[in-house]
């Protein structure tokens, strides 16, 4: 099974996530900073990356392509609440999976 990293400042729905996750056998792993995140590709491999666009330390959507490049190059797919066609669009042409 596959390692998936969630990076979401909510710590309600990281645990949903992670909790279905789980269920379905795959291991997973949150955080709630981008800096926090950035560090721990860098030490351990993940599969899937579900990142958040709104952080407290900056925009997920600035990140997508810095996470595809980690040691693992994880496929990134964004999980926001505050989706827009121009974050959708952005999100892709930087590599996102989906959006």
């Amino acid at each position: 099974m596959g390692d998936v990293l969630i990076i979401d400042d909510d710590q309600m729905m990281s645990k949903a996530l992670a909790t279905l996750i789980q269920g379905s056998g795959h291991g997973v792993c949150f955080v709630s900073t981008l800096k926090e995140a950035k560090a721990v590709l860098d030490e351990r491999p993940f599969d899937v990356v579900l990142l958040d666009v709104e952080m407290p330390d900056g925009s997920g959507l600035g990140s997508v392509r810095e996470f595809k490049e980690s040691p693992s190059k994880p496929e990134v797919i964004i999980v926001t609440a505050a989706g827009d066609p121009d974050g959708a669009e952005q999100a892709l042409r930087c590599g996102a999976w989906d959006y």
